[in-house]
């Protein structure tokens, strides 16, 4: 029962985390056409809230992957050293997005650039084949 309900919540951290993280590009491009103050005000309350509840989901996803890969003995497995590996990066990339959440909600001159569409779309498939690796355990 004890594995069930850590499963089930590193299940629902996971979902939360992916959520967030896909979403908050697309909002970075819907704050592109405000200016000034009204840019500041909401990438700043948007960050609170991506900070609060994707950084905790992320944290969550970690703590309860990391309890459920040592029940199940995984350690050693090849798909969950590559799976460690994507969640690696997909942590990296989020804390990248937090800084440059930071820039946007502080600097009126700060551009975004092209890559809002390039995570969102390397998140999705990082999604995609972590949950490859953990459904089909293929080495």
């Amino acid at each position: 029962m004890t594995y069930l309900f850590i499963k089930c919540t590193h299940l629902a951290s996971v979902v939360v985390w992916m959520g967030v993280m896909i979403f908050v590009p697309a909002v970075m491009v819907s704050l592109r056409p405000l200016k000034g103050e009204a840019r500041l005000g909401a990438a700043c309350r948007v960050r609170t809230w991506y900070l609060g509840v994707g950084s905790v989901a992320m944290i969550g996803s970690w703590i309860f992957g990391m309890t459920l890969m040592m029940m199940g003995g995984w350690m050693s497995s090849s798909w969950m050293v590559a799976k460690i590996a994507i969640v690696l990066a997909l942590s990296a990339l989020h804390g990248f997005i937090s800084g440059q959440f930071r820039q946007l909600a502080t600097d009126p001159s700060f551009e975004l650039g092209g890559w809002p569409t390039v995570v969102a779309i390397f998140e999705f498939l990082a999604l995609l084949l972590v949950l490859t690796l953990v459904v089909l355990k293929p080495y």
